[in-house]
This record gives C-alpha cells, structure tokens and sequence, in this order.
C-alpha cells in the first residue's frame, strides 16, 4: 500500500492535470487507509479492495503522470538544449571581451543582438547584463585560482600589499595584491588578488581566508610570505593590534614594509603644507579652472587659445 500512497505523498497538488471531481485524498497522501472492520479474516480483503480501486483511480493516475514526468526533467533538459555547451561558450566569449576591452555591461545585449543578425545561434538564456558581470566575475576567479596555482607550483616566494579604498557607493573596502613569481626564473610581479570588507579585526581575518580560498593554506605561507606593505594607518601598521602585527605573530618570518608610495604621497603633502606658495598656485588653477568649467564659450575660447600656443 506504502507504493501507491507514495505517489500522493510527492504530488502536493494535480495542477494542471485536475479535473471536475478528481482530487487527491487526504488519507492516501499521510499513509491513514484503514480497513473495514478489525477481524483478522476482513483486514486484507478490505485492504486489497481499496488499493485495486485506487490504482485505477483517475486521481492516481494523474499524480503517477506527473511522477513520472518529474523523474524525465523534462524543462531541466530543455532548457540544456537551449543553452548548448557553444552557445554558452560563445556568449561568455562576449562577456570577456567587454571586460578586457573596458567597456560597459550595457553593450552586452547589443553585442549579442548583432551576432544574431550575423548568423551566430546564442541560445536564448544569459544575455542580460547582469548575467555578464556574473560571467566576468566568475571568469576572474578562475583565472586568479589559475595564477595562485601556477605560484604553488613553482614554489614562489610571495609579498602581500594592501591599500584601503571606497566604492562608488561609498562602502570601505580592502584592496589585495600579491607581489609574486608565475615562472621559475621570470621577474616578480604584481597581481591583484581580491577586493575585501574591512575592520579592524575582520581586515585580518579577510586577509588569511582570502589566501586560503585561492589555495594559499597556513603550511604554504609559513614556508614563502615573506614581505607585508601598507599605509601608515594605525590599523595596518600599529605595533599592538594593528593587521601588520597579527600578520608576524602568526607567519614569524614576514618583513613589514610602510609603502613607498604612500610615503612619498605624505612627504608632498608635508611640502604643501609648509611652502605656502604652492597653496597659491592650486588656489589660481582652482580659480581657472570655476571660470572655465560654468561656460561653454569660455571653453570654447580656452580651446582656440590652447592651439594658438601649441
């Protein structure tokens, strides 16, 4: 009986296959079919009536449909045909090319469109643009996981720079590089890594779970970090509780490095600061500049006098 009452019990409902008069019974969806009487002699004849009137029940049949046309997947499989393998090849294709030629994502339908109109079959699924930035997203993942394991192989010692920023949507956010080798005798270079939330606490935490996610675990940084850089904020270099100190007291080895370009940012705003003169000059290009930028004709003018004097 368990058998039959298992096809109501994974149909919830008929949809579409309901008609006038067909419903699913509550006793067969929670297994309570009982008998008609409690003598021995009664219980299985009662039983085996009830069943052989529900096998042929049109409400059975329904759900046994809808069962089997579950166990087929048939929209899964059509929505594969749609989305072949090239046809998705060829629309990531697409994605990739806007983000390595520095385009907006707002191009991604267009692109697609004049492929079409070329003969080129897209599919019909993943053309919006949200879905390329996915694409790109996960495209750049891959190939950061790709350069990470290249690194492994080649036993690369590995440097770690950080730089605090914020988005567009003013969000602070943690900016990670890795200065590395990808080949055994080539020159070191510099690889952006990941873009992290950041706290006091958490900027740390970010940190090692970033490396461990692109194959970077405890026993390889032991072995090859050897280098931290950063600004000068306290939260990164302070000698307590800053990121640069919980970095050595865990990896013992690393050398931490302020900046040099931080360093020199701060140097020319210490020079600013005192030689008053150059206060003077941005204010005259301040000024030049609010002239200039609230009229078209005065930029029109700027314009003719600029090819003037080359």
């Amino acid at each position: 009986m368990a058998n039959w009452a298992a096809r109501f019990a994974e149909v919830s409902r008929l949809s579409a296959h309901k008609q006038q008069g067909v419903s699913t019974a509550l006793e067969w969806k929670e297994y309570n079919v009982s008998h008609y009487d409690d003598s021995l002699q009664s219980k299985m004849p009662s039983l085996r009536k009830k069943i052989s009137r529900h096998k042929g029940s049109a409400s059975h049949i329904a759900a046994t449909d809808i069962c089997l046309k579950a166990e087929k997947q048939t929209i899964e499989q059509q929505v594969d045909v749609m989305n072949k393998a090239e046809k998705t090849e060829r629309v990531m294709q697409t994605a990739y090319f806007l983000a390595n030629e520095d385009r907006p994502f707002s191009d991604h339908p267009h692109l697609l469109e004049l492929q079409e109109l070329n003969g080129v079959d897209l599919g019909i699924g993943l053309h919006s643009r949200f879905t390329a930035t996915n694409i790109v997203d996960h495209i750049a993942t891959e190939m950061r996981k790709s350069a990470s394991s290249q690194m492994q192989k080649v036993e690369s010692k590995i440097s770690i720079l950080t730089d605090e920023s914020t988005t567009l949507s003013n969000k602070s956010a943690l900016i990670m590089y890795l200065k590395c080798q990808s080949l055994m005798h080539g020159e070191p270079h510099f690889m952006f890594l990941d873009l992290q939330d950041q706290s006091v606490v958490t900027i740390f935490k970010s940190l090692v779970d970033c490396l461990a996610f692109y194959g970077f675990d405890d026993d390889h940084l032991k072995d090859h970090l050897i280098g931290f850089a950063s600004d000068s904020a306290s939260v990164m270099l302070g000698t307590k509780s800053g990121v640069a100190a919980m970095i050595v007291e865990k990896y013992l080895t690393v050398i931490v490095w302020h900046c040099l370009n931080h360093r020199l940012e701060l140097a020319v705003s210490n020079v600013i600061k005192e030689v008053s003169a150059v206060n003077h000059f941005q204010a005259f290009f301040e000024k030049i500049h609010s002239i200039y930028s609230r009229s078209s004709k005065n930029q029109h003018q700027l314009d003719g006098c600029a090819e003037e004097i080359g």
